[in-house]
């Protein structure tokens, strides 16, 4: 489908990854990109200057070891002029390159090696931060105490049990894709055919609450073979 009303596509936050190890930084794209992000890979301080000034990233991970340049002079300058979240990456075990991290406006410091999963999670949590601050992002907030939903312009609607739960998955995966067995998971301890069509059930009526909120707009998409995602910003309070 095509033309103004065809539904949006997931959002997928942008980010920049500045790590000079190919091996790793291969493999660290490779890992966020099925997770839902975005990812630009530089592996110098030049190629990183030559992409910002261009375009636009929601966070970044920066090497502190790069060849060619200190890694705190990159995270001072998008901390001073792009206010860009940001996770410094470093074998340097040493108190002070954390200090100077930290001083120079990073966000995280990540000790090498470190596992994905703690990065990953660190970067969803700065991208819903940023983006629950923008005006500028139409954001969907969730209030897993309430059991509450409420829109960009402030519509609320409220929500059954598995309908949170599955709100929550979707706001952690920031616009990624989840799989339908990670869905059931989440609400059932089996994966047999009934939970599939509870499964099913749940996300039909989840649809037809936030689409009496869209004018329609599906905001819950199918990517057949795959899951599910949650195509607009969604954050949990």
């Amino acid at each position: 489908m095509s033309g103004p009303n065809a539904p949006a596509g997931p959002v997928h936050p942008r980010v920049i990854l500045v790590e000079d190890d190919w091996a790793l930084s291969e493999a660290l794209a490779e890992f966020l990109v099925v997770a839902g992000f975005a990812v630009v890979a530089e592996a110098t301080a030049v190629g990183f200057y030559d992409r910002v000034v261009r375009e636009r990233f929601d966070v970044a991970v920066v090497d502190l070891g790069l060849p060619d340049l200190d890694g705190c002079r990159l995270v001072d300058y998008l901390h001073s002029r792009e206010s860009t979240p940001v996770v410094v990456i470093t074998a340097d075990t040493t108190r002070g390159a954390e200090r100077r991290c930290l001083d120079a406006g990073a966000d995280l410091c990540l000790l090498k090696p470190f596992e994905p999963d703690d990065l990953l999670i660190a970067l969803r949590r700065l991208v819903d931060r940023a983006r629950a601050s923008d005006p500028g992002t139409p954001t969907w907030q969730l209030d897993s105490r309430v059991r509450r939903l409420i829109s960009p312009d402030g519509s609320t609607v409220a929500l059954t049990a598995a309908e949170c739960l599955l709100l929550e998955r979707f706001a952690a995966a920031a616009g990624g894709t989840i799989p339908r067995h990670a869905l059931i998971e989440t609400l059932y301890d089996h994966g047999d055919a009934t939970s599939h069509n509870a499964l099913e059930a749940h996300i039909r009526r989840l649809r037809r609450k936030l689409g009496a909120l869209t004018g329609g707009r599906d905001l819950i998409l199918t990517s057949y073979g795959a899951g599910y995602s949650f195509a607009a910003s969604l954050v949990r309070h």
